[in-house]
């Protein structure tokens, strides 16, 4: 009986690392996604009704890439099994 007791207290601890980093993930979108919502006007302003040139896609490709980039890793590390992310 001993043994499971360990067992049990590691299952815990790696349970409660795991939720601790999907929330650090939420919390890490939830601000881009905030930052991007109070930029857009002044994006949209500044930006989009220029003349198209290098620096402006150099613009899009590093801001909408990582966008991008954040959906798709946020959703692929949060829609798992629980019982594949323990062990």
């Amino acid at each position: 009986m001993s043994n499971s007791s360990p067992d049990v207290a590691a299952l815990i601890t790696q349970a409660s690392q795991t939720q601790i980093g999907i929330r650090v993930i939420i919390s890490g979108t939830a601000l881009i996604f905030y930052d991007y919502a109070l930029t857009f006007a002044t994006e949209i302003s500044e930006i989009w009704n220029s003349k198209f040139s290098g620096a402006q896609a150099l613009f899009f490709l590093t801001r909408y890439s990582y966008m991008v980039f954040s959906v798709l890793y946020s959703a692929n590390n949060l829609v798992q099994n629980p019982s594949e992310m323990v062990g």
